[in-house]
C-alpha cells in the first residue's frame, strides 16, 4: 500500500452508527445523538503499525499537552 500509494476500498469501509449523548434526555430528539465511526480491524492495525514506524518523526510544540505520551491536559494549570 505504501509503495504503490493505493489503499483497497475494503480497507476504507466504515459504518456510521448513532450514540446517545444524554441518556436522561429525550431519545426521540435527533440532536441528542452523535455519530460514531466503526472502522475495520485491518484499518486499525495498519494505523497502529504506521504510527509505530513514524512516531519518532512526529513532533509537536512543547506547549501542546493533550494526546501526548507522558503529558496531561492538566499540566499547564499546575
Amino acid at each position: 500500500m505504501l509503495t504503490h500509494s493505493y489503499v483497497p476500498a475494503e480497507a476504507t469501509q466504515t459504518v456510521i452508527g448513532p450514540t446517545v449523548k444524554d441518556k436522561n434526555g429525550p431519545l426521540s430528539d435527533v440532536s441528542n445523538y452523535r455519530p460514531i465511526a466503526l472502522v475495520t480491524i485491518f484499518s486499525k492495525i495498519f494505523e497502529h503499525l504506521l504510527l509505530n514506524r513514524m512516531f519518532d518523526y512526529l513532533h509537536t510544540s512543547d506547549h501542546r499537552f493533550g494526546f501526548k505520551r507522558g503529558h496531561s491536559t492538566l499540566m499547564p494549570v499546575g
